[in-house]
């Protein structure tokens, strides 16, 4: 018999930096779970690391599934098949799968190379033989974006199997394929007001933050500074020393860490019973750092001097912005 599940979620989570995130939450969310205490849990620190230029990331990131999912990695290349993902769909398992782009066969993604990244599958369609899956877009003359595509079964599991074990061979396990569900007995960790008023305190002389068993250093605001230095040298510094700006390439995912941030810290003074003014001053500041965030699409389109100083002033601008307002809270 002909059917059709597609199990709850939202495609427009409060964070989606990454899929790992994204995938999570928007599941919470649409299944009628307050995610705030989740949010504040694991998105309130940030850390800077040095990386390939410098990156700026949440210290919590990519944890949001630890403990508040069941998961189970039985999906192997080998014998994954139609009936196997579509019975777990029945069981209201969702799948976060690895797929190779290049096979997807559709035309919002086209791709003539190896192109491996994460996606969740979370629905079926007997009547049109298509797997409803969830992950980031890639779009010409559009760019990356987050939201839903509709595959033929046969080429998702092609895109499944195609994946290189160049691709796989070090990825983390909770990178690996693996079917999820919520986990029903998971009880989030409740932070008090008190606690929160003194991290806001301590975001602007912060210590050594430790987060599910890993040590971070440069966290907080001496984090965001170190990204910013960061920025100038890459980004900025390339039109004094008459580099070739035309290649030169913004990494979104740290303005839009940046930019999700704004939002977390907003969440927080909404907890905490802050005036409406303040929450609207945050409010400003949130819609900023979007827009931060809209100039760096568009100057890696076209990358231009007076785009990137005026992204790099803004940034500036935000974080001495943030710290007025959360000093303005910390000492009423």
């Amino acid at each position: 018999m002909l059917t059709k599940k597609v199990l709850p979620l939202n495609t427009d989570p409060f964070i989606k930096t990454y899929p790992y995130n994204a995938f999570y939450l928007g599941i919470l969310e649409a299944n009628g779970f307050d995610i705030s205490e989740t949010l504040i849990n694991e998105f309130f620190h940030l850390h800077y690391y040095s990386y390939k230029g410098g990156h700026i990331d949440f210290c919590g990131s990519g944890y949001v599934e630890k403990h508040r999912f069941i998961t189970k990695h039985n999906i192997k290349l080998k014998t994954v098949s139609i009936g196997q993902i579509k019975n777990k769909i029945d069981n209201n398992f969702y799948l976060m799968v690895n797929l190779n782009e290049k096979y997807l066969g559709i035309s919002e993604i086209q791709w003539d190379r190896d192109r491996c990244h994460d996606w969740l599958v979370y629905g079926y369609d007997d009547f049109m033989n298509e797997f409803y899956c969830c992950g980031y877009i890639n779009k010409k003359g559009i760019g990356e974006y987050y939201g839903t595509i509709k595959v033929k079964y046969y080429n998702l599991i092609a895109s499944i199997k195609k994946v290189p074990k160049s691709f796989t061979r070090f990825r983390p396990r909770k990178l690996q394929n693996h079917s999820l569900k919520i986990n029903p007995t998971y009880s989030e960790k409740y932070i008090s007001n008190k606690k929160l008023l003194k991290r806001l305190k301590q975001f602007y002389n912060p210590k050594l933050v430790s987060f599910h068993h890993r040590l971070f250093v440069h966290n907080d605001a001496n984090g965001i500074n170190l990204y910013i230095k960061s920025f100038k040298r890459e980004h900025i510094n390339i039109y004094d020393n008459n580099e070739s700006p035309s290649n030169d390439k913004l990494y979104l995912q740290e303005i839009r860490n940046l930019y999700e941030h704004k939002k977390i810290i907003k969440l927080v003074l909404e907890r905490i019973g802050c005036c409406q003014d303040i929450i609207e001053e945050q409010n400003q500041l949130v819609n900023k750092a979007y827009n931060n965030l809209i100039f760096c699409a568009k100057y890696n389109v076209k990358p231009q001097q007076i785009l990137i100083n005026r992204i790099y002033n803004k940034m500036i601008y935000i974080e001495k912005k943030q710290q007025v307002i959360i000093n303005k809270v910390v000492e009423l």
